[in-house]
């Protein structure tokens, strides 16, 4: 699915429902080629089953989800950072900020797909959004490193220029 464009979030949405259907046919129908075992007169009911599995597929996927947002955020920001960095004026913070509001609400969209409670979604915010300043003070550090010798060429260039 990923590789048809579809999103990180709804292919997990997709391959779940699929997963959940495939669970439905097989624990509802007794003669369902899926079942592995059946004793009729029991009349089970597998929703605990049930949604253990549905925890099951997300606890699996939710690690493979953050290493793709976390890849993301480290390519998407990495350029853009290096470009705001290297044309600084009054107005690179607001920049940043801009851009950084911009991928976390990109990321907060895509997290819906996993229907998780309140508190684990905070806390998985939290996570990406530190994960994402981290990448902001490391491209910062970065661009100022590259000041120094910024300066030195401009100054080297004036000097040559006047024919000094």
């Amino acid at each position: 699915m990923l590789n048809r464009g579809e999103g990180f979030s709804s292919s997990v949405k997709l391959c779940s429902i699929s997963a959940m259907s495939k669970f439905d046919k097989g624990s509802g129908d007794l003669f369902s080629p899926l079942l592995d075992a059946a004793i009729r007169q029991a009349n089970w009911d597998t929703s605990d089953i049930r949604e253990k599995l549905c925890n099951d597929i997300s606890n699996e996927k939710l690690p493979q989800w953050k290493d793709f947002y976390k890849k993301r955020f480290n390519g998407a920001l990495s350029k853009q950072l290096k470009s705001i960095f290297q044309s600084a004026d009054g107005y690179t913070w607001v920049k940043v900020r801009e851009l950084l509001t911009c991928e976390m609400d990109h990321m907060s969209a895509s997290i819906s797909g996993f229907e998780l409670d309140l508190q684990k979604r905070n806390k998985l915010v939290l996570e990406m959004r530190d994960f994402a300043r981290d990448v902001v003070v490391i491209k910062a550090r970065e661009g100022a490193a590259n000041v120094e010798l910024q300066m030195r060429n401009r100054w080297v260039w004036e000097v040559g220029m006047r024919g000094v």
